[in-house]
Formats: structure tokens, sequence, C-alpha cells
């Protein structure tokens, strides 16, 4: 998907351009795994592996074999396309983690200094929640390193299976009456509300921390939709639904700080807050800016066939 829009001037996207070819480096070194992390058992080890299972099912991610048993390699009913994307995208997943642990700090450090143990231990339980997270993402990687280095060697990368419709998480009150986009929804109002300044963010942030699961050939462009199929469409509005309701839930974490600091009238407790409200507030509006956006496309075909 292109950087550019007619919304964001060359002049800025230049800019991403330059912090791409400094920072690619230093997160491809960041997110490579160690000797220890290859084969994934040091995180089974952990005793994460039944936590990673109900974390990919929670959110509707296939779940990878373990790597104490690779004889199920073979009987996995993965697909590579599957495979490969949840490497490409555990990079971004684990750098979005980190960002949230580092928006935290100022926040514990504003806590401790106001002798605010009670809610100083909250905030530093969802660090813990981001840092699991960012395990997590690693134990996957390794997972799916190791799959794909088994087919590799078997011979059998072959064409991905046609896809199915995914089964929605959501009860059907929540697609009709929450996940609908409204009818003052417009993609004009969330352009003003800044949100596809954040999609380009967000599209620049995704290509920056890209795995390449194919050293031997370049990275490629990072797609919001893998296909024009309606399963692929499908796929996508249900992975929009899934990050809405994660980025709500981390909205209505944040109301015990705001809660307190404005009972305080503490405008520097707010400072140290607003970079978590901002990650997590756009992240909400731009899932449901996709959704608008795909509603016209989706519109715009139903008039053609009529």
């Amino acid at each position: 998907m292109p950087l550019a829009s007619r919304s964001v001037s060359s002049e800025e996207t230049g800019w991403l351009e330059r912090a791409t070819e400094t920072l690619e480096p230093l997160v491809e070194r960041y997110t490579r795994l160690r000797g220890i992390e290859h084969n994934g058992r040091l995180y089974e080890h952990m005793r994460l592996r039944s936590l990673y299972c109900r974390v990919a099912t929670l959110f509707g991610d296939p779940v990878l074999p373990p790597a104490t048993t690779p004889d199920l390699r073979t009987q996995s009913p993965l697909n590579l396309r599957q495979v490969k994307k949840l490497y490409i995208d555990s990079g971004y997943y684990e750098i979005v983690n980190l960002i949230y642990c580092i928006f935290y700090l100022p926040l514990v450090a504003y806590l401790i200094l106001q002798g605010q143990t009670v809610i100083t231990l909250y905030a530093t339980a969802w660090i813990g929640v981001h840092a699991l997270c960012i395990v997590l993402e690693r134990y996957k990687r390794a997972l799916a390193l190791a799959w794909l280095t088994h087919q590799h060697s078997q011979s059998t990368w072959d064409a991905s299976s046609p896809e199915a419709s995914p089964h929605s998480a959501f009860p059907a009150w929540m697609h009709r009456w929450y996940f609908q986009p409204l009818c003052l929804e417009s993609e004009k109002l969330y352009q003003a509300l800044g949100t596809e300044r954040f999609r380009l963010f967000v599209v620049w942030l995704k290509q920056l921390t890209a795995l390449n699961p194919e050293a031997e050939q370049p990275k490629r462009k990072i797609r919001y939709i893998e296909g024009a199929t309606p399963a692929h469409i499908e796929q996508f509005l249900e992975e929009t639904r899934i990050s809405e309701v994660t980025h709500v839930i981390g909205l209505l974490s944040l109301v015990p700080y705001a809660i307190l600091f404005w009972r305080d009238a503490t405008p520097t407790g707010m400072v140290t807050l607003t970079p978590l409200i901002w990650g997590n507030l756009y992240s909400t509006l731009l899932q449901r800016y996709h959704r608008v956006r795909i509603a016209r496309i989706l519109n715009r075909r139903r008039i053609r066939t009529t």
C-alpha cells in the first residue's frame, strides 16, 4: 500500500523514507530471533504454550504446532499464506507492544512520585500485559519460522488452499448495531479528525516492521487486504473488529487514571496519559474508518452488478 496521499505532502513522505532508512536496520536487529529462541522450546519451557493457544484463539489466529512435537508440522491444517502472514506481522505487533510499554513509563514514574501505590501497581500490571505480548510474539515468530523451515525441507511450498470466510468472534447484534458504520460516519469526517494521517503512519510502521520470511527475496509491500475475494474482505473486516474491541478495552483501562488526575487537578498527570489515549483512540477510529471505506467500495460493486 503506498505511503503517498493527496492529504500528505511530499516533504512528509520524504521524511518517512529517511526515517525508514535509519530505523529499518535497528528494527531488524531487535526483532531477529536469538539462537536460544530459534526452535521455540525456550518459551514452552516457560509454560507459555497454553497462554499462546488461548490468545491465538481469542484473536482468531491459527494455532501453530508446538516446537516439542515437530511431527505435528506435517499434520497441521495451516497453509503457507497463513504462516507467512503470521511471521511477517509478528514484528509489527511486537514493536507496537514495546511502544505501549514505553508510553507507560512516564505515567508510572509520575504515579510513583505522587505516592499512588495502588494505581501504580495497576499501571505496572498493564506494562506486564504488553511485555507478555512481546514475549508471545517472539514465541509465535519462532514457531512460524520452524514451520516454514520444515515445509521448505519437505518441498511442500505449494500454493495456498482457497480461503474460507472466517467465523466471526462477535454476536450478530454487534454486527448490526456496533460494527455497522453509522449514518454520520464518512471518509470526510475521519479525514477531518486526522485518521487518514494516522492510517499512513500505521502503513509506514507496518512496512518498517514487516519481517521477511524469504531472505533471498526483497521484502514485499504491506497490504491491508490480501485479495479482492469476499473471503479476503471479510477476513480483513473481522480483523478490524477484533482490533477495535482491543483498543476500546485499552481506552477503558485508562479511565482510572483520568478520574484520579481530574479529581486531583493534576495537568502533569494528564500529559503523561496523553500518548496512551492518542494511541488507543486513533487505533479505534482507524478500524471504523477502514470499514467505512470498505462499505463504499462494496456499495459501488453492488451498483455495478444491479
